[in-house]
């Protein structure tokens, strides 16, 4: 079951429930959890689609492009720095271990060899 409909209906019932019972605490929760509710639904739908109207809509589609590459740039400068790579490799293979990947890179005509 989606998560996002049951926090809506009980969002909706907290507010029909304060509503009818004149509790002013349960009617403002409900409300609140229901406006909300909508704005962070609409939130995320103008991220992926355009409104008309609204200003801002759409921009994931908009910028894919530059959302990829500035993903794929924080992953490399972030994630894959020789250091990274050096700590990973030591803690996987041993500290008297060493992978030797010359041969591999020089049969490779699509990958060029890192010079450490």
């Amino acid at each position: 079951m989606n998560k996002s409909l049951v926090t809506n209906l009980i969002a909706v019932a907290l507010l029909a429930g304060g509503y009818q019972s004149g509790n002013d605490i349960a009617l403002y929760a409900g409300l609140f959890a229901f406006s909300g509710a909508i704005t962070n639904w609409l939130a995320v739908h103008m991220l992926f689609e355009k409104v008309p109207g609204l200003y801002g809509s759409g921009v994931i589609p908009n910028r894919f492009e530059e959302f990829k590459s500035a993903i794929k740039q924080l992953m490399m400068e972030q994630f894959f720095t020789n250091q990274n790579i050096d700590r990973f490799l030591s803690k996987e293979m041993g500290s008297g271990s060493s992978i030797d990947l010359d041969p591999i890179l020089k049969k490779s005509t699509l990958i060029q060899p890192l010079t450490l």
